[in-house]
């Protein structure tokens, strides 16, 4: 259900079960890896206080899909997490 995916996107990390590029790199990396746990606690808060659940849900998958997903390297997707943060945060 797309619910259970922007769920997913910001649930922490089984490192031990990585699949793709991006939780790879996210997982070698301790910046990264500290990026993903602020995300799933901006966009949990957000959750709780946004009046349109179901935009930030979409927004979310949105950015996982088209913004996280197409980051190859680690600088793009510190890039894309401090952005991501930055707009959940201010949707709160």
């Amino acid at each position: 259900s797309p619910e259970g995916l922007a769920e997913q996107s910001t649930n922490a990390l089984n490192c031990s079960k990585t699949s793709s590029v991006q939780e790879k790199l996210i997982c070698g990396s301790d910046e990264l890896f500290s990026l993903h746990s602020r995300l799933k606690v901006s966009f949990e808060e957000a959750i709780r206080t946004v009046s349109n659940i179901e935009v930030l849900k979409t927004s979310q998958l949105d950015w996982q899909k088209n913004k996280r997903d197409a980051c190859l390297d680690v600088l793009c997707l510190q890039q894309s997490y401090i952005s991501r943060i930055d707009e959940v945060n201010a949707a709160k």
